[in-house]
């Protein structure tokens, strides 16, 4: 995967649940597991397995949060 090429759509964790139909926390649970993201004190924070997989760290209203390329979904389900 090329992140660089990469022009598609992005989602938070909330919309990616949604997308693949589990709860939001069922699907931390399950990214952490594969060891794409990790628990720094309060905060879930991007591994180097989850940027290669082309995840990134966004600014949003509430705060930074964590992106995922629509080409993960495949990976999820």
């Amino acid at each position: 995967f090329d992140i660089n090429s990469f022009d598609g759509k992005y989602f938070s964790a909330t919309a990616l649940s949604k997308e693949i139909g589990i709860s939001a926390k069922d699907l931390s649970y399950k990214i952490e597991k594969l060891k794409w993201i990790e628990k720094k004190g309060d905060e879930w924070v991007l591994t180097a397995l989850d940027k290669r997989k082309g995840a990134q760290m966004k600014k949003g209203q509430y705060g930074d949060y964590i992106a995922y390329p629509q080409t993960i979904i495949k990976e999820l389900t």
